[in-house]
């Protein structure tokens, strides 16, 4: 990877705890910029605007997340467990799975409120490997319906109290999971 790249990570990556804690449209680039050690000026020589770096950001946990998924799947045998698996960022207690989590809500939110391009391809590209990941634990699952129903799950936590999203998940992957 070439050194700009490698800062432009460096300085999406540095974003994390502001995004998680404060919520993205709550940060200033200046702030983002004095949190990454950088002048305002750098954040603009790597990103257009902030919804270029919460992307960013995104990729980069994605990257981390798909790491460690196919780390954890090894050790799973059943296709329900698989399942339980794929979906662990919204089922753990993991405090570095919750920042994810945070920061996932965080990005759905900006791209409900200023979607862009690259962001709507994020999303589908996103979409369309978790769908291929799905069917190929188990050709009995429609990977589209179960990937969108936990992505519906996870949006109605975003705006609704005391919504228990873990329950809830789990309780959808026992039903359509079978016997375990």
């Amino acid at each position: 990877m070439e050194k700009k790249e490698l800062k432009k990570r460096y300085i999406a990556k540095s974003c994390c705890e502001l995004f998680s804690k404060n919520g993205f449209a709550n940060i200033s680039v200046a702030t983002i910029a004095h949190n990454a050690g950088v002048g305002k000026g750098t954040i603009y020589g790597y990103f257009e605007k902030k919804e270029d770096i919460i992307l960013e950001l995104m990729e980069c946990l994605q990257e981390e997340y798909d790491t460690n998924l196919t780390l954890t799947s090894l050790e799973a045998k059943t296709p329900y467990e698989q399942l339980l698996a794929l979906f662990e960022i919204f089922l753990s207690d993991d405090e570095k799975l919750t920042m994810q989590k945070d920061i996932y809500k965080q990005f759905l939110m900006v791209s409900f409120v200023s979607p862009t391009e690259a962001i709507l391809q994020y999303h589908e590209n996103l979409r369309n490997k978790y769908i291929q990941v799905i069917e190929k634990i188990s050709q009995q699952y429609n990977g589209a319906l179960i990937f969108d129903t936990i992505i519906g799950f996870f949006t109605v936590s975003i705006t609704t109290n005391n919504y228990d999203l873990r329950s809830n998940i789990t309780n959808y992957l026992n039903l359509i999971g079978g016997t375990h």
